[in-house]
C-alpha cells in the first residue's frame, strides 16, 4: 500500500533509515521500524509524493486504537510461536508416562489465551464476510498466515531434536 500523504511518505523514510541502522530506533517510528517488515516499509517510503497532500484528515475513531496490519502480524507471529513452543514442552512431557498435573492457574491462562484468539477470528472472519472483496483476499492471507506457521512450527521442532 503506498503512502497517503507527504508526511506519511516522509514517516516511513525515517523508519526506513532506522531499520538500516543510519538512526536509532525510537519513539513511534521506531516502533513501526521494530515491527513491519522492511519490504512494508519501502512500499510505503518509495511512494512519489509530487501530487499528495501534506496531510491527510485522520478518522474519529470512538472506542478504539487503530493499530497497524504490521504490529498486529508480529504479534501473532510470536503467539504462534509460543504457541508452538508449548506444545513441544507439552507434547514431551506426556512422552515420558509420568502423571503431570498442571497448575490451574496456568491451564486457566491456556484456555483464555484460546478463548481469546477464538473470538478474535471469529469476529475478523465474520465481519470480512460482509465484504465478498475481502473474503478472497482472506483466504490468500489464511493461506499464507497457514504456511507461515507450519515452517514456523517445522523449524522449532527441528531446532528442539
Amino acid at each position: 500500500m503506498p503512502a497517503k500523504s507527504k508526511a506519511q511518505q516522509r514517516f516511513f523514510g525515517v523508519v526506513k533509515a532506522m531499520q538500516k541502522g543510519d538512526i536509532p530506533q525510537k519513539g513511534e517510528a521506531g516502533k513501526a521500524a521494530k515491527s513491519m517488515s522492511k519490504k512494508e516499509v519501502e512500499k510505503y517510503a518509495s511512494t512519489k509524493h509530487d501530487d499528495l497532500p501534506n496531510k491527510v484528515k485522520e478518522d474519529i475513531d470512538i472506542g478504539h486504537k487503530d493499530d497497524e496490519p504490521g504490529m498486529l502480524k508480529a504479534d501473532l507471529y510470536q503467539i504462534a510461536t509460543y504457541a508452538a513452543d508449548l506444545y513441544k514442552i507439552v507434547d514431551d512431557l506426556e512422552k515420558r508416562g509420568d502423571e503431570i498435573d498442571f497448575p490451574h492457574w496456568w491451564q486457566a491462562k491456556v484456555i483464555k489465551a484460546k478463548g481469546y484468539l477464538s473470538g478474535a477470528k471469529h469476529y475478523l472472519r465474520n465481519e470480512l464476510a460482509t465484504n465478498p472483496n475481502a473474503m478472497a483476499e482472506n483466504t490468500n492471507i489464511k493461506t499464507k498466515i497457514r504456511n507461515i506457521i507450519q515452517e514456523e512450527l517445522k523449524k522449532i521442532t527441528k531446532n528442539r531434536k
